[in-house]
């Protein structure tokens, strides 16, 4: 469901993200007894996204753990050892129970700084930047964060979008969207979200319906073209949506106020001013050159790469 306004600003609501912060259970939490007998503690996960953990002993008795309780740490696809319990003698098995929660995200990630992002438009392409603010601001009960950062760019019926940094499909949101006229906001609105290197996410929003040149798991370059750009019955026209983000985790905070998003305000490389933060309603010229392209590569893939050249 849309809302219609004629205010100047386009607003984007915090939970745009959609990673809630409400229990989520895709983890499997196991314990098994080595030849030592101590209960070693392992996590599952078998979807394509990361998660972070926290798992609290409730009970412990006659053991010792090997890390720091309450154990927290990041999951990603597979099985991952977590900690073990090891028997202080006293009694032969001990005993103990727990409980645990997990939130969608990879919390406190190395943030890579030096990256410059691409327009996400055709290189060569000049678009202009659209302010966003975020819904709260208006219509919320809640302050929103102080970090927060988005930005559109005002772009034409057909024209593609594309990858602005290099990484991998994670979600996509398809057959969405709103038949009112003169949006400014719609929680229905396709996307698709991509997990760089770093762990930060890259959520591109209002895009066309069945558009879509990628699927979940792609790995994608800087570059590529991922869907076409949606948003004909919004106010401000055919564009694209960028927001940038991680996953914060304070265990000094209570259970509630442990989690939040930490909003990321890149450099964009531009044809004539360099790599540069964008201005809210200028124009800028989209730069995508191989150098930017690869600046993400591996040692090795950058040589692998040179000896195709020279074949």
């Amino acid at each position: 469901m849309g809302f219609s306004t004629r205010h100047l600003f386009f607003f984007l609501l915090l939970i745009s993200a959609t990673i809630s912060f409400a229990q989520v259970r895709p983890i499997k939490i196991t314990s098994e007894r080595d030849s030592n007998g101590n209960v070693v503690f392992y996590a599952q996960n078998n979807s394509s996204r990361n998660y972070h953990i926290v798992l609290t002993m409730t009970k412990l008795m006659s053991l010792r753990c090997d890390c720091q309780l309450p154990y927290e740490g990041n999951v990603g696809l597979g099985k991952k050892r977590l900690f073990k319990l090891i028997p202080d003698g006293l009694i032969d098995q001990g005993d103990w129970d727990y409980r645990w929660t997990s939130y969608e995200g990879f919390a406190n990630p190395k943030i890579k700084e030096d990256v410059a992002y691409l327009i996400p438009v055709k290189s060569g392409d000049t678009v202009k930047t659209l302010g966003l603010q975020n819904l709260k601001d208006t219509y919320g009960d809640e302050k929103a964060p102080a970090d927060f950062y988005a930005v559109g760019f005002k772009m034409n019926d057909g024209d593609k979008v594309f990858a602005a940094r290099r990484g991998t499909v994670v979600e996509i949101k398809n057959g969405g969207g709103s038949s009112d006229r003169n949006l400014s906001y719609s929680k229905n609105s396709n996307s698709i979200l991509i997990r760089h290197r770093d762990n930060s996410l890259a959520r591109y929003s209002v895009l066309k319906n069945n558009s879509f040149m990628v699927e979940v798991g792609a790995e994608v370059e800087a570059g590529d073209a991922i869907a076409l750009a949606g948003g004909e019955n919004y106010t401000a026209g055919t564009h694209v949506r960028l927001m940038i983000y991680y996953l914060s985790f304070d265990k000094s905070k209570n259970e509630g106020t442990r989690y939040s998003w930490v909003y990321i305000k890149p450099s964009f490389a531009t044809e004539s001013k360099g790599n540069i933060q964008l201005d809210d309603g200028e124009a800028y010229t989209s730069l995508h050159t191989e150098a930017l392209i690869i600046q993400e590569w591996t040692k090795r893939e950058l040589k692998k790469k040179g000896k195709k050249k020279k074949k």
